[in-house]
């Protein structure tokens, strides 16, 4: 009765640190599983960051054609009305030779 009961201690005993052994892995488990999903939400985090960095990078590049356009635009319009400007200046010029002919023949005519 006694080795029994020396044999029923011991093999208590073992179960225990069986299972101690299986809730150390299960914590492990556990642990690990937590680890896991923080891992899973940051790369979820990451990947939502990388798709607003690229539409901002789009919206980026869409306002900058968009600029590129207006100013190409406002340079032709610089243009046209510098041309319609020089237009104006030579008829100027020549309406005062035309002038300047016209008080000349005046002139003679005196």
């Amino acid at each position: 009765d006694i080795v029994g009961g020396v044999t029923a201690v011991g093999l208590e005993a073992g179960a225990s640190v069986e299972a101690i052994k299986a809730a150390g892995e299960t914590a492990e488990v556990v642990a690990s599983k937590a680890e896991e999903e923080r891992e899973v939400a940051l790369a979820a985090e990451i990947e939502g960051k990388v798709v607003e960095d690229g539409a901002a990078e789009a919206e980026l590049e869409s306002e900058a054609t968009e600029k590129g356009e207006l100013a190409e635009e406002e340079r032709l319009e610089a243009e046209a009305k510098e041309a319609a400007a020089d237009g104006l200046l030579e008829e100027a010029e020549a309406e005062e030779v035309l002038a300047e002919e016209e008080e000349a023949a005046a002139a003679d005519d005196e």
